[in-house]
Parts: structure tokens; sequence; C-alpha cells
């Protein structure tokens, strides 16, 4: 499938980025869905949305998200079937094991970390979710949290990589 738009990037086989002039009424209705769950799954108004842009209603984390509408409508479906929320703030093994960031991050960012988001769960839950293109090692500096790999996730094309605060996900 091609993209609406030429120069427009692809981001996975069957993923297309979308502009407003282009969009269908399948498209439009599931834009206006996500952005009534979005805030449930705690994405937050956006920022940098300017007049008259289409689809930038909620602050999506990174690119993916921001651009196509199949890893938007996965990665709501995710959180909202594990009861997460998305969490703004630093990302670090630091802040999974220990609820705060050191700030001077020594090593609890591994380089393989790419495509980062944060979230929160019931009962303290603290998961970071990457999308590496490159490959990683489960148990370089994790220092004891809980690593969980999908060959697919809901960014096309990368692995996704799950490390959590040791409650089950």
């Amino acid at each position: 499938m091609s993209t609406c738009c030429p120069g427009a990037p692809m981001l996975a086989p069957g993923e297309r980025w979308v502009c407003g002039r282009h969009a269908t009424e399948d498209d439009r209705a599931l834009v206006e869905d996500l952005d009534r769950r979005g805030p449930s799954v705690g994405l937050a108004p956006s920022p940098r949305r300017r007049r008259g842009e289409w689809a930038q209603a909620l602050d999506w984390p990174y690119d993916g998200p921001r651009r196509y509408l199949g890893v938007r409508r996965d990665m709501v479906a995710w959180a909202e079937a594990r009861g997460l929320r998305l969490w703004d703030g630093c990302w670090c093994l630091c802040w999974v094991r220990d609820g705060v960031c050191r700030e001077d991050h020594g090593g609890c960012r591994p380089a393989w970390l790419d495509h980062v988001t944060c979230w929160t769960g019931a009962d303290g839950l603290r998961l970071l979710v990457a999308h590496p293109y490159v490959p990683f090692s489960a148990t370089a500096g994790l220092h004891g949290l809980g690593v969980a790999v999908a060959r697919q996730g809901w960014h096309p094309g990368a692995l996704q990589v799950e490390i959590s605060s040791g409650v089950s996900t």
C-alpha cells in the first residue's frame, strides 16, 4: 500500500501515513475514536497542535504514533489491555528499578533503547517500552529488572522490549 502523498514516509508494509486531505471516513472515525480513548491511557492534549492541523489533538509519543494511525490504534489497545498509563518523564532504568531518576544516567540508558515510552500501572508498576532496531542483550545492565521481548509490538518493523519493575504484565 502506498502513502497518500508523494514523499510521505513508509513505516512498514501495510502502514500508511495519511494527511487530512486524503483521509477516508474510516481514517477520520479512527482518529476521533483514539482522541476519545487516548486520555484514559495517559495521553494529554497536544501543545504542538496548530490551527487546521489534522489528527494532532493528542500529544502522541515520537514519530511512529504521531504519524501513523495503525501505530496509534495498536498502542492504545495494548495499554488498555494492560491497564497502563503513559508517564511523561525520564526514561531510564533507575526510574524503573527505584521509582526515581538519578539524572546522571551513568549506565542506566543502554545504547539499544530506542523509541522509548514510559508507562505506569496498578500496584506501582513502572515499565519502559523500547522498539530497538539494533540487537540488544536482555542481561546487559538491567540489574534484575523484568524483561519481556515480543517479535512484533505496536511499532511495526521493530522488536518490542518491555523492561518492568518486576510486576508481571
